[in-house]
């Protein structure tokens, strides 16, 4: 890349967890904050909700333009903000906007489930491009590692516990919205939403570790049995 021919690794390092930080924790997460607590009594709820989203929208147009990751969850995210959107002013309730998170995590949870039998599961299109980075020899060997029956059948269960992890914490978003105040669902919808992700990310680093050393011993075994 641009960065690997111009800098060092580790500069090339800094500089991209930097980026990170500034995308998913300064415009997916800060600054909506920020806009809406200062924009909520000038422009009142439903406009500083809808003006506070933006942030999110430019997190997509980052991944899709300036990272070339292509991949489905973008086009979502985009769908359910329409939605989202039109409800809001349609019907004139700042909460409704609130109700694209619902939407993408019932989606992808309903999603991860539904096809954990096909050849190349939904899990198989999200996970890709972050894995892989679109790098073309690297989606070769992702590509290769899916022909793998004991990866293909563990990633089934991955599937699973993802799908149903985001329907849960879609069914517990949707309670919020009608129950608590928007202020308070601005600020929990946040922290549920990247709570569950960061509990499913804990609860597959183990999973994968328990299932690479199976993996391993069962090589080893099949080897033994050679000799």
């Amino acid at each position: 890349g641009i960065l690997e021919r111009n800098f060092s690794k580790r500069t090339v390092k800094i500089i991209k967890t930097l980026g990170f930080v500034f995308q998913y924790v300064f415009l997916d997460i800060a600054f909506p904050l920020i806009l809406y607590f200062t924009l909520k009594r000038p422009l009142g709820e439903l406009y500083a909700t809808v003006i506070s989203s933006i942030p999110s929208l430019l997190s997509v147009i980052w991944s899709i333009l300036i990272k070339r990751r292509f991949e489905p969850l973008p086009i979502l995210i985009i769908f359910a903000f329409t939605i989202g959107l039109g409800l809001s002013l349609g019907l004139n309730d700042a909460k409704l906007h609130q109700i694209n998170g619902p939407i993408i995590t019932t989606v992808i949870g309903t999603s991860y489930i539904v096809s954990i039998n096909f050849k190349r599961p939904i899990i198989y299109y999200f996970t890709r491009p972050w894995i892989t980075k679109n790098d073309p020899e690297k989606m070769r060997e992702f590509d290769l590692k899916w022909e793998n029956p004991y990866i293909f059948n563990a990633m089934k269960i991955v599937s699973i516990v993802w799908g149903l992890g985001f329907i849960l914490q879609s069914i517990i978003n949707v309670v919020l919205i009608f129950t608590i105040d928007l202020d308070s669902v601005m600020i929990w919808g946040h922290v549920l939403t990247f709570g569950t992700i960061a509990i499913l990310l804990v609860w597959s680093y183990f999973y994968k570790n328990i299932k690479t050393k199976q993996f391993q011993e069962q090589n080893q075994q099949d080897l033994s049995y050679r000799v």
